[in-house]
């Protein structure tokens, strides 16, 4: 009862929010307030997962619930960046009492449902989860009111929608070959024991909620809504989106692919598709990235390239392949957190996204040019940094499964990431100081402290990751060996 004890304390914890978000009268003290109903649910996830990885208490089922370490791994990397994000939010989320109340409102909500996706127990409640999460961050990316914005957000909404009939879809399909319920480990028990069942239909549930669930993540080809929703979401919002929401989705694939594994290894070519589908991911983020100017937007398509690489660690369903694609959603919340929270800096402090409209900031923003370096350096892959373990695992995987083709094509990719986050680097820190650096033609703005302890916090958790990269890895190793199949 203890382990249900503190999934009810963090729900709780988050329900919370929304309710101090509408309650509050001044609203200039309710990010804050946030802030700390975040942090405490935090706390409350170490010591479940302490707990849980000491085997002081054991994983348990409660109602659809499946809480084990894995889990609250996510839930974790979940409450870090909802806590720095609301803590950074103070300064930057501005305008009318109704607006900061629905801001917050729809903040604490959303948490709430990506916290439910990282411990659904079967495929229905991730997905109810998962559409909730959806819906609630759409009002987020829509939350300054403005035709960019408001498109972005319907985009968002009518091209996930496809995801959504693709997973009904699978769920119908699912019940017409009789198995007891949509619970993961059901699935697996059925399809290890029943091997009559046709081959053709569960090879058509697979790649429908694959694909379904994909969508939600950003790959090939249904990334077009990530883009434009990362460019015009609040920047906060943006380090959820990219830093952890398309990776709940990816964590639901990896439960699918662990759930419908008995027939993966008899239909290799399950594993193929998914490989070939998040190799072109990887190249079409990479490609795409190198050619923006605006920096969310290339912060945006960088997302959808590590994305193809966490996908393509799941595909090669391996115990390595899945190590590095679940210490890359490690590395890939703290880097790309810390990433999108840079932007929002530079824009509270220039006044735009516009990476050419940037240019000598290094001296005025030593913070922000040494945090984006690290972060860029780490994301295409160089050592010691800790970008380079989960990428290193990933290619040792697709290697040793005979996939050198994309462990050649993976590598070159990390050279293009590279290269666009040095050009992005020169651009706005160490290129040519440009006249107007704000939109007013005024001097930079002073940074506020919440926003320089916001992108602090996940600068040193970058670097103990790549000090201790082993430490992170046995964490994962302990997680994985609670699936089927891993």
């Amino acid at each position: 009862m203890v382990t249900e004890l503190y999934t009810i304390a963090i729900f709780i914890l988050l329900l919370a929010g929304c309710i101090a978000s509408l309650l509050i009268r001044k609203t200039e003290h309710t990010g804050k307030i946030i802030t700390i109903l975040n942090l405490v649910a935090l706390l409350v996830a170490l010591t479940l997962f302490y707990q849980l990885n000491m085997q002081i208490i054991q994983p348990v089922y409660w109602f659809n619930f499946y809480i084990d370490e894995l889990g609250t791994i996510i839930t974790i990397l979940i409450l870090i960046l909802s806590t720095v994000a609301a803590y950074f939010s103070v300064p930057v989320i501005n305008g009318d009492e109704k607006s900061i109340k629905r801001y917050y409102f729809w903040f604490s909500l959303f948490i709430f449902a990506m916290v439910g996706i990282g411990i659904s127990a079967d495929i229905l409640s991730t997905y109810l989860f998962l559409e909730g999460a959806t819906i609630f961050s759409a009002f987020l990316v829509a939350h300054d009111r403005t035709h960019e914005a408001f498109e972005a957000s319907l985009k968002y909404l009518i091209i996930c929608s496809f995801g959504t009939a693709l997973i009904i879809f699978g769920l119908s399909y699912i019940i017409t070959i009789n198995i007891v319920s949509f619970s993961y480990q059901d699935i697996y028990l059925f399809l290890q024991t029943n091997t009559t069942t046709d081959i053709t239909t569960i090879k058509i549930i697979f790649l429908a909620l694959f694909f379904g669930f994909g969508v939600k993540a950003g790959i090939v080809p249904f990334y077009m809504w990530l883009p434009d929703a990362h460019a015009e979401a609040p920047a906060p919002i943006s380090a959820l989106f990219s830093g952890i929401m398309i990776e709940t989705a990816a964590i639901a694939l990896l439960r699918i692919v662990d759930a419908f594994s008995p027939v993966m290894v008899m239909v290799p070519e399950l594993n193929l598709v998914i490989i070939i589908i998040s190799v072109i991911t990887m190249i079409l983020g990479a490609l795409m990235a190198l050619v923006q100017t605006n920096i969310k937007r290339l912060l945006a398509y960088s997302s959808i390239d590590e994305i193809g690489y966490i996908m393509l660690g799941i595909g090669i369903a391996t115990q390595m392949g899945v190590y590095g694609a679940v210490f890359d959603i490690i590395n890939h919340s703290f880097l790309k957190g810390m990433l999108f929270l840079i932007s929002g800096a530079l824009l509270y402090a220039t006044g735009t996204k516009d990476m050419r409209k940037m240019g000598g900031l290094a001296k005025m923003y030593p913070l922000l040019a040494t945090s984006f370096l690290i972060a860029g350096l780490s994301m295409g892959g160089v050592p010691p940094l800790n970008g380079f373990y989960s990428k290193f695992l990933i290619y040792e995987a697709t290697f040793e499964a005979g996939y050198l083709w994309a462990t050649i094509l993976a590598m070159i990719v990390s050279l293009i990431a590279l290269g666009y986050f040095i050009k992005a680097t020169h651009m706005i820190f160490f290129g040519e100081p440009k006249i107007e650096t704000t939109t007013d033609g005024g001097a930079a703005k002073k940074l506020p402290i919440e926003i320089n302890v916001s992108i602090v916090i996940l600068l040193i958790l970058i670097i103990i990751a790549s000090i201790f990269p082993e430490f992170f890895l046995k964490l994962v190793i302990d997680a994985i060996s609670g699936l089927n199949s891993f």
